[in-house]
């Protein structure tokens, strides 16, 4: 699910950026329509960085530094229920279980031949990033306006609205299609 939410978040940034670029495009003989794009994008860290602080630490990192108590507090607040209740201490226990079934003979190596398969699992990852960054959809989102202007011949205005739209596009397909895959299956 955090993986599915970070991938539109991807789409719909690439698709602000793009707008973005637009609006800057009439910004003419100022060191601000090129300023201004990449200054805004210190926006997003500052507020992650900001609201980081209040979250609270992972059940799994407090079990293993056997903070049990800690960790059950975390996962009542989770759960919304409340602490000491039956829920949050088998969450515990399952934490500490998987845990401690981990550390028998396993290892942390991402390319060990382990029996819980880190290599296949690792190169399975590598892989899949690699022929996604194959399939060349990277240079159409990113040098839209050039290829619009300069091989289409589209003037810049033009060139950067259908870019936009475009991204508007990819962002509606991206949703449609997490939405379709949650609901139908893989």
């Amino acid at each position: 699910r955090e993986r599915t939410m970070m991938a539109k978040m991807a789409i719909g940034g690439v698709c602000l950026a793009t707008w973005i670029d637009f609006g800057f495009f009439y910004v003419k003989d100022s060191s601000v329509n090129w300023r201004f794009p990449i200054a805004f994008q210190s926006i997003f860290a500052i507020i992650v960085l900001s609201l980081i602080l209040f979250l609270p630490e992972s059940p799994r990192w407090l079990i293993v530094k056997e903070d049990y108590a800690a960790a059950e507090h975390v996962l009542a607040r989770l759960y919304d229920v409340p602490e000491g209740s039956e829920l949050a201490r088998s969450e515990v226990d399952v934490i500490r279980h998987s845990i401690a079934l981990e550390q028998i003979g396993s290892s942390t190596n991402p390319f060990a031949l382990t029996k819980n398969r880190h290599l296949q699992r690792t190169l399975t990852c590598i892989t899949v990033n690699i022929l996604c960054q194959m399939t060349g959809v990277n240079i159409v989102t990113f040098y839209s306006n050039t290829i619009f202007q300069d091989i289409l011949n589209y003037d810049g205005v033009q060139s950067r609205i259908i870019s936009g739209c475009m991204q508007i596009w990819q962002v509606i397909c991206a949703v449609t299609s997490i939405l379709l895959i949650h609901r139908l299956g893989r």
